[in-house]
């Protein structure tokens, strides 16, 4: 399922909408040492991804008024 999705963003059928804390999270998985990623492709994957996605700050509202 991701693999479809970057194809739908790279085609330009959708769009990629990410929020700061989503790639924080994003490099704080891809640090997992159980994924074996290089220094070099974590780099790279997350170059891409802010590349491809468009970055994005949520506004929290208060809803208990």
């Amino acid at each position: 399922m991701p693999r479809k999705i970057i194809e739908e963003v790279l085609e330009e059928n959708i769009i990629l909408i990410i929020s700061d804390e989503q790639f924080k999270e994003i490099c704080r998985v891809l640090d997992y040492p159980k994924l074996g990623f290089t220094g070099e492709q974590k780099y790279k994957l997350r170059e891409f991804i802010m590349d491809i996605a468009i970055l994005v700050s949520p506004i929290v509202k208060d809803i208990s008024n």
